[in-house]
């Protein structure tokens, strides 16, 4: 129902930090690796008991390494607190069920993800790529307020044929370079990867850069009179999300949301719920 495009390119960082040895995890069932999202948010401490010791520990990286039965996972920190979940390799014996849907991501394709209010896309490398590594395509994308901003990034296979399609449409140097801006290219690259099978799979809140350009969106359009983008705003504020938490901030939009004359929507209740919740939150 709600859509905002924030584009942003991105490039994958490489993982730095010393590593500890602590020991395989606790075999899990593949039924319990499902649920592995669920624990998004809780403490690492409760995680580790359910689950068992990291496999490797990045320390100035806060990621940590978990083999859980056959699968391996990857789980990012703010300090203690889990703020994504990542599985390294998608296949058969090694299946989740990602947030907001009821069928393992084996069953989805490109396609059953390409929605949301940011969805962008990279890759590690275009052209020239050398052996150092096998180059990857990556999709970020970001869930509407319904699903409280949830990121999500998916790894899919090196394609050719969105390579193809970029020499035909970009400076040659552009493409080796990876300077790309796939957002002009959206929708067909779209089209190109949306049968594309994921082998690789992360959600939660870890990709900063994601919401930080998001957020500057919003902002944008927000100063433009747009009724929906000040409202998303002010649930940045108030969440601290791609901006610095400020509730008195998120009420004063809130209230120039509601005020507004621009909506490319029907104003949602969840509008006016959140703005009297944080009115009485603020009076105490």
């Amino acid at each position: 129902m709600r859509h905002a495009i924030a584009y942003l390119i991105t490039i994958q960082l490489s993982v730095f930090g010393a590593v500890l040895f602590l020991g395989k995890a606790n075999a899990n069932s593949l039924s319990e690796n499902k649920k592995i999202f669920s624990s998004i948010n809780n403490e690492i401490n409760y995680f580790e008991q359910r689950y068992g010791l990291a496999k490797n520990v990045f320390q100035k990286s806060n990621l940590r390494i978990y083999e859980i039965g056959d699968c391996e996972f990857k789980v990012f920190l703010h300090e203690t607190r889990i703020i994504g979940i990542g599985l390294i390799k998608v296949s058969s014996n090694c299946n989740v069920v990602p947030e907001g849907y009821k069928i393992p991501i084996t069953d989805l394709n490109v396609e059953g993800f390409n929605k949301g209010i940011s969805v962008n896309y990279y890759g590690s490398c275009l052209k020239l790529c050398g052996n150092a590594a096998e180059p990857e395509f990556y999709i970020e994308i970001m869930e509407p307020h319904a699903l409280n901003f949830l990121e999500r990034r998916l790894t899919i296979e090196y394609n050719t044929s969105v390579v193809n399609f970029l020499e035909a449409n970009e400076k040659d140097d552009n493409i080796v370079m990876n300077k790309v801006k796939m957002e002009k290219y959206r929708e067909k690259i779209s089209n190109i990867i949306k049968n594309e099978q994921i082998i690789s799979y992360e959600e939660g809140y870890h990709i900063s850069e994601n919401r930080n350009v998001f957020a500057k969106k919003m902002k944008q359009q927000s100063d433009k009179g747009d009724g929906f983008a000040t409202a998303v705003l002010a649930t940045l504020y108030e969440e601290g999300t791609g901006v610095n938490k400020d509730k008195d901030v998120a009420l004063k939009f809130y209230q120039l949301a509601i005020k507004s004359k621009k909506w490319r929507y029907k104003i949602d209740d969840w509008v006016f719920n959140r703005m009297e919740d944080l009115k009485n939150e603020l009076k105490k």
